[in-house]
């Protein structure tokens, strides 16, 4: 009887844990910068299934941080010398870095962006400059007439609002993290 019991709630537990990792997990960015900025981020699991859990709110009051205690270290002597990592698997983590942001970036879906922007800096011709920067990233993005980003060469200020809504499937990042760990930390070639 008990151990039909454990049976049932390792397959219950091992089906949730499917669940988690095969089902989408959404992000909601929202930003708001007038008179006053809140920067707010949301977690949604099991595909919106579950109400969405509240990560970093820049308007909720900050918690009192613990005062410190010291603790009494060992002496140097004490100590055993710890191995590096070593230059020659920095190199390739350094190297394999960019492929593994790539694999990282293909698994996300961009559900949703509204940006609703006016931007200035203190010389016209740095907004400019910057303007002129960010403005072939936005007509290349799909969906742009949701991003509406106005320079301001009159005086600096940064004043509007963005929304972002992103979607991954957790199994799908073990590819790209996989890859990069072989590169890494695999057999040399």
């Amino acid at each position: 009887m008990i151990l039909s019991v454990i049976l049932w709630l390792l397959l219950a537990l091992g089906l949730a844990v499917v669940a988690v990792l095969v089902l989408p997990v959404r992000l909601r960015l929202r930003a708001h910068a007038r008179q006053d900025r809140r920067l707010r981020l949301e977690l949604g699991l099991l595909g919106g299934l579950v109400p969405w859990i509240m990560v970093l709110d820049t308007d909720r009051p900050k918690k009192p941080e613990p005062v410190a205690r010291k603790t009494a270290g060992k002496s140097k002597a004490g100590r055993k010398r710890r191995r590096g990592f070593g230059r020659a698997r920095g190199m390739r983590a350094v190297r394999a870095v960019p492929k593994l942001l790539g694999g990282l970036l293909r698994c996300v879906r961009v559900q949703r962006a509204l940006v609703d922007c006016v931007f200035g800096l203190d010389d016209p011709a740095e907004t400019g400059q910057v303007f002129g920067q960010i403005a072939p990233v936005i007509y290349a993005m799909p969906g742009r007439e949701h991003v509406a980003l106005r320079p301001d060469f009159t005086a600096a200020r940064l004043e509007g609002e963005a929304e972002l809504a992103l979607a991954v499937v957790p199994v799908t990042l073990l590819g790209p993290v996989v890859r990069f760990a072989w590169a890494v930390f695999g057999p040399r070639r």
